[in-house]
């Protein structure tokens, strides 16, 4: 492409929906697919409705083709967890923290790590209206073109400072200084200025961040490209350790940018979190929904497939959380380099659908569930024990101020 062909409404990437989750084209292919009849289905929403005590969105029922699961074994089906509840899990156990952490901002979390010595993605630039960086910070649209034209570590790699699901992602490939144009990886070339007048209008306010772009092991390269498939691994805070409780593989699609499973032709991938040997591979959701034995480009068998420096990646995920034990559940998204494991980024707020997709069952029917609803049961018991001799101490205190003040004669200044 040209020099600023590139139409503004098309340089990020936002999420959109992996399947297609139109009710009655659903009940249809549930039907051909399971022998469900269309009543049944409805029923089976309206039981999860009246078992969580609110209306169940009908996407979820199918993402999770709960309808393979209902008249089989419905403990099953209601042990998949919706958005809602995997929302209220996590809160029970970070207690709200989560929205005083410096983790969801992805340069915070940067400075603390790499002050810790851990591998973390580098970043390179931040473009915001409001100078979040004094050595690597762009408040306007000058400083941001400027940084372009004198970059010297193309490829990069662009994100939203706080997001998820990459959206609004750019992969920056090259700049060339003849015609002064930047190539921006699967949409074309476009001049530093509008690039830079586009992020600031779209990310201005909260910042924009471009990193290194990590390149990934030389093992995952052949079903991954050149493309970074992060480890969502799964870290619980509990009373004596750092517990490493599940983990996923989001593979990207050869040529894609991203590993977000919203994005076509990307897989997930359960994995024993002992071993780093991969379980099962799922691609699609709900009655689009393939199980992969092998990748189609590589022809590398994903059952039984040994992730690189396994031990090395579920360290590096506790010794990161081991820094954040106020915040007891979180989600890290580790990058599997040449060079060994890398941090990404963490998540306060982890989305657990990931695991019930790659794993095919609900999360509160897991280990891994049981453990999360324990550590929730506990600190709730903890919080509720504290508010009760909080108040104790607030009643004796009273009390003692008043029996003070009858024996001083009601003198209470002294």
């Amino acid at each position: 492409m040209d020099n600023q062909t590139i139409q503004s409404e098309n340089l990020f990437d936002e999420p959109e929906d992996v399947g297609d989750y139109h009710l009655l084209r659903n009940l249809v292919q549930a039907r051909r697919q399971s022998g469900r009849k269309a009543t049944s289905v409805l029923y089976d929403i309206a039981r999860l409705s009246w078992k969580t005590k609110r209306v169940i969105d009908p996407e979820f029922y199918f993402k999770h083709r709960l309808f393979d699961l209902a008249e089989s074994d419905t403990k099953a089906m209601y042990g998949y967890l919706d958005p809602i509840a995997m929302v209220k899990l996590n809160k029970s156990i970070n207690f709200d923290r989560q929205s005083l952490s410096a983790i969801d901002n992805k340069t915070y979390l940067e400075h603390i790590l790499r002050a810790e010595g851990l591998p973390v993605v580098k970043t390179l630039a931040i473009l915001s209206e409001n100078k979040l960086s004094p050595s690597k910070g762009c408040s306007s649209v000058e400083e941001a073109v400027t940084f372009f034209r004198n970059c010297n570590d193309y490829p990069i790699f662009g994100k939203p400072n706080q997001s998820s699901r990459s959206a609004g992602v750019t992969s920056v490939t090259k700049y060339d200084r003849e015609s002064d144009t930047l190539t921006l990886e699967n949409k074309g070339g476009i001049s530093p200025k509008q690039f830079a007048e586009e992020l600031f209008r779209a990310y201005g306010e909260f910042g924009y961040i471009f990193q290194s772009k990590l390149e990934p092991h030389d093992s995952l390269k052949p079903c991954c490209g050149n493309a970074i498939g992060c480890i969502r691994l799964l870290t619980l805070a509990e009373p004596d350790n750092i517990v490493p409780l599940y983990s996923v593989w989001k593979i990207p699609a050869n040529g894609e940018i991203a590993d977000n499973f919203w994005r076509s032709d990307n897989k997930v991938a359960a994995i024993d979190t002992n071993t780093g040997l991969i379980q099962r591979v799922q691609a699609g959701t709900g009655v689009q929904r393939t199980v992969e034995l092998k990748d189609p480009i590589s022809g590398i068998v994903f059952s039984g497939f040994q992730l690189p420096d396994w031990e090395r990646l579920v360290k590096l995920g506790c010794e990161a959380a081991a820094l954040f034990q106020h915040i007891p559940v979180l989600g890290w998204d580790i990058a599997m380099t040449q060079s060994g494991p890398v941090i990404v980024e963490g998540n306060t707020n982890p989305d657990h659908s990931l695991y019930q997709l790659a794993y095919g069952t609900g999360l509160a029917s897991s280990e891994a569930g049981l453990r999360l609803r324990n550590s929730s049961d506990l600190r709730k018991s903890r919080r509720k024990k504290a508010v009760k001799e909080m108040k104790k101490k607030i009643r004796d205190n009273a009390k003692n101020k008043a029996k003070k003040a009858v024996t001083q004669g009601f003198d209470v200044s002294s």
